[in-house]
């Protein structure tokens, strides 16, 4: 919760050395991805911390990635994120997943903190 009373996830990565990977993964219950059309988000990179080039939202099954988006540019002000879902055939998954890559990230990003809010899949 921020001053004004706003709540938000609070999402740390820190990928060092070069190679390393971290993630944040959510585990959402029968949801297919034929039934829904798109994923949207509202995000922000903290203010006085370092925020990624860019980072991945993976939705997995059985541990593979079945459909993938590329999340960029951050910045630090909240910015909205829309991503078509068009799923013709039944696609249930077991987890979306934020994936950091130290190859994604920049240089001078490998650590940093991100605040998601209003996160629906619809």
């Amino acid at each position: 919760q921020d001053v004004t009373g706003a709540v938000s996830l609070k999402i740390s990565y820190d990928v060092f050395p070069k190679g390393s990977y971290s993630g944040v993964f959510l585990k959402p219950r029968d949801l297919d991805l034929s039934k829904v059309e798109r994923l949207r988000f509202r995000l922000r990179g903290e203010h006085g911390a370092p925020i990624p080039d860019a980072f991945r939202i993976e939705f997995k099954r059985k541990r593979r990635t079945v459909l993938s988006f590329m999340v960029t540019p951050v910045t630090h002000d909240w910015q909205s994120f829309a991503f078509v879902i068009d799923a013709k055939d039944p696609t249930p998954i077991e987890e979306v997943v934020f994936v950091f890559e130290h190859s994604l990230v920049g240089a001078s990003n490998l650590s940093g903190i991100l605040h998601l809010k209003n996160f629906v899949i619809e």
